[in-house]
């Protein structure tokens, strides 16, 4: 039996938050396990990527929060992080969510590209436009 391409997308969405949410909780259990800070840098890339791309203004103030917040994160010693942090976190996951939810397939993809393309290039968060 053949999983149309509907359903393929829509697991390999709920894959994805899932993996976010898990690198989530593994950060609010004080892991400082560096692949969990990763997966939330890409999870704030694509939130970027889909900002940018498709002028999603609602979500905008959320991403950049999260992106200050990892990058404050990131300049503490020992990566320590806040209950302040989790929060904001939290909410940008949730907001992620809500765009990766409502997206298309097409517009996922395209997002993606962009995040792998700065991932190959050792650019780890996308802060520009460009």
């Amino acid at each position: 039996m053949q999983i149309n391409s509907c359903m393929t997308h829509e697991i390999e969405i709920r894959e994805k938050i899932d993996d976010i949410f898990k690198a989530y909780k593994a950060l609010k259990s004080k892991s400082k396990l560096r692949q969990h800070y990763l997966t939330l840098v890409n999870a704030n890339n694509l939130m970027r990527a889909m900002v940018v791309l498709y002028d999603v203004k609602d979500y905008e103030l959320s991403q950049e929060a999260f992106l200050k917040t990892l990058c404050a994160i990131e300049a503490r010693k020992n990566r320590a992080v806040f209950t302040s942090d989790l929060i904001v976190i939290f909410e940008a996951i949730n907001n992620l969510k809500i765009i990766l939810e409502s997206c298309t397939r097409e517009q996922y993809e395209e997002a993606m590209q962009i995040v792998n393309r700065h991932e190959k290039h050792s650019k780890y968060i996308i802060t520009s436009k460009k």
